[in-house]
């Protein structure tokens, strides 16, 4: 944001002494006092990000026909989105060689990723009441701190609710309601939203050769969110809370099932924001945020843990002075950070997080932009962490744009990595990464582009992988090296129709120079992921999305001795408007009814549809 005051001195248009009107009751002179008059101006908030950012709108969120935050991400151009099954399946994200317990994902900048497991659930993760979601590519740890060192996927709620109901069906027994209604009181803005979701996903699969159903793979979850904005003379104030509860079965791999496995998680989500502007160019913002996650577990059939329990409260405070002038943007803040955590595998555990940060862009020239990002953390137990970050952009002709960055990231073992009883490693190091980003992008017209190289280099990195025995355990590895290739284009090609394709070329292997694992490639990273969309939109009511995408070959034990096979999918969506207030979605899934996993022992369903009916009022 930045703030351009304007003093009108419309005293200098009024009429001197000598000027003045008559009046009839002769002459006078008369006086008129008026409020300084301030405009503030909004530059886009990434309008010149060093590194490669994607943004997700309602529209595009709507017309997904995505339930949650996995189903809308595996949508996306260079994500690989790593399943375990149909909807409300555990779900988990990939990115530039991460895998989810170092993707931070954040709700109106609510960190989401549990201390315990280190990751989220990204079926968990609701869209109700989203306006947008963006994903920022790669480390940034300078920004956020840890678990940011293969990206950054936050979710920002609307502020204005929009009055609307929605009713679909699906393969598998899938039900959806969704509404959603918006209202206003003198100046401050209300928004609601419920969504109720069920599926029996009994979808059928083949194993050695016999056919059947997937059972205990029952899905039941209710959502409620309540957004609050209040303008101010100087800023706003901002409340936006959220419930969530999900009841699901846990069938287990095909090899070794849990036909009674039942999980049942309650989470609840307040924060607070309150911006004021002390100055016209300088702004105070204070967040409070709260985040209670609670989860009960229970397979009577296990030989292991029948049952266990956690429970997770969070609560953060975070504030930041903003002063801006025509050259550049300084933001000045800090925060603290308590987790406590109370389960049945990890006992009683407290950590208490303190952070210092300072960001800074620069406006050099019209073309030249520069950044510069510090950020301390001190962690009990693993003392202080550096992540600093440096990156410019420039634009080299109208058409094209340079991005480049460097700097450093890192991760803090989860509770988990630590403390899992027989198998956590009391003696993990976070895992540091330095980071390196060189993008160009490019739109001439009805044509855009953008290719981002980046290559990362980790120490320490946290991987859990099978020992001797067979029981898996986290360990430190002592050098990762990760580099790849993104590139994103879209061309409308005529009026009604546009094509959109990306792919990401990936090499994460483990650098060290012994040892069995050395110059591997790390578990569970795709080498390639593609995608393509052709969208034909003969007329503003109807709106048809053909898709294909590709996921390639990916290895799954530490060795590379053995890999899940690559995997392309066919997808078609059609949505149309009968007039202003009803509107019609039709989507299909998998089309060609291929079987693939994306977990060994895991089938994924096979060709899938699902149908909406969208009232707004």
């Amino acid at each position: 944001m930045a703030i351009l005051p304007l003093a009108v001195g419309l005293l200098a248009l009024l009429p001197t002494a000598s000027e003045s009107p008559r009046s009839p009751h002769g002459p006078r002179d008369e006086l008129l006092a008026l409020e300084p008059l301030v405009i503030r101006a909004t530059r886009p908030r990434f309008s010149a990000h060093a590194q490669r950012l994607s943004l997700i709108h309602a529209a595009e969120i709507r017309r997904s026909g995505a339930s949650n935050l996995a189903q809308l991400l595996k949508q996306q151009s260079g994500l690989s989105v790593r399943e375990y099954g149909a909807a409300g399946s555990l779900a988990t994200l990939t990115m530039r060689g991460s895998l989810g317990e170092g993707i931070l994902v954040l709700r109106d900048d609510v960190r989401l990723n549990s201390p315990e497991r280190g990751g989220v659930d990204l079926s968990s993760v609701s869209l109700l009441g989203v306006e947008r979601v963006e994903i920022l590519h790669g480390a940034a740890s300078g920004l956020y701190g840890s678990e940011a060192v293969g990206g950054v996927v936050n979710l920002v709620s609307a502020k204005d609710g929009v009055n609307r109901l929605e009713a679909g069906l699906g393969t598998w027994g899938f039900q959806t309601l969704k509404t959603e209604v918006g209202a206003q009181f003198g100046t401050t803005r209300y928004a609601l939203g419920l969504h109720r979701n069920t599926a029996a996903n009994d979808y059928p699969y083949v194993h050695r050769g016999a056919a059947a159903p997937r059972e205990n793979d029952a899905l039941e979850a209710t959502e409620l969110w309540l957004g609050v904005d209040h303008p101010t003379p100087s800023g706003d104030i901002r409340l936006n809370v959220s419930v969530d509860h999900r009841d699901k079965g846990l069938p287990g791999p095909v090899n070794f099932p849990s036909p009674q496995a039942n999980q049942q998680t309650s989470e609840a989500q307040a924060a607070a924001r309150w911006n004021q502007w002390l100055q016209p160019n300088l702004s105070l913002t204070t967040a409070l945020s709260h985040h209670r996650a609670e989860m009960r577990f229970s397979d009577p059939q296990s030989i292991y843990a029948r049952q266990s329990q956690s429970l997770l409260n969070s609560s953060d405070v975070q504030s930041q002075l903003l002063w801006l002038s025509e050259a550049n943007e300084l933001r000045v803040g800090g925060g603290f950070r308590l987790d406590r955590v109370l389960g049945s595998n990890v006992g009683s555990r407290e950590r208490a997080l303190t952070t210092a940060f300072l960001h800074d862009t620069v406006y050099l020239t019209p073309e030249l932009t520069g950044f510069g990002n510090l950020r301390l953390d001190h962690h009990p137990g693993f003392g202080l962490a550096s992540s600093p970050r440096l990156g410019l952009t420039y634009q080299l002709v109208p058409p094209l744009r340079l991005r480049a960055s460097l700097g450093r990231a890192y991760r803090a073992p989860s509770l988990n990595d630590l403390y899992w009883p027989r198998l956590g490693n009391p003696d993990l190091r976070p895992e540091r990464t330095e980071v390196y980003e060189l993008g160009l992008d490019a739109q001439e017209g009805p044509v855009s582009v953008e290719s981002t190289l980046f290559f990362n280099r980790g120490l320490d990195a946290i991987l859990w992988q099978p020992g001797a025995g067979g029981d898996w355990s986290p360990l430190n590895i002592g050098l990762t090296e990760t580099r790849g290739l993104e590139t994103k284009a879209s061309w409308r090609l005529v009026d009604a129709l546009s094509l959109a394709a990306g792919a990401t070329w990936l090499s994460a292997i483990d650098a060290g120079k012994s040892g069995a694992t050395a110059g591997k490639a790390l578990l569970y990273r795709p080498s390639v992921v593609a995608d393509l969309s052709l969208t034909y939109q003969p007329v503003s009511a109807l709106t048809t999305v053909v898709g294909w995408s590709f996921t390639g070959e990916r290895y799954t034990t530490a060795q590379n001795t053995d890999s899940l096979p690559a995997h392309d999918l066919f997808s078609a969506s059609l949505a149309y408007a009968l007039d202003d207030r009803n509107t019609l979605s039709l989507r299909g899934e998998n089309l060609a009814n291929r079987f693939y996993v994306l977990q060994p022992y895991y089938p994924m369903p096979g060709r899938t549809f699902s149908a909406s009916w969208t009232i707004r009022f």
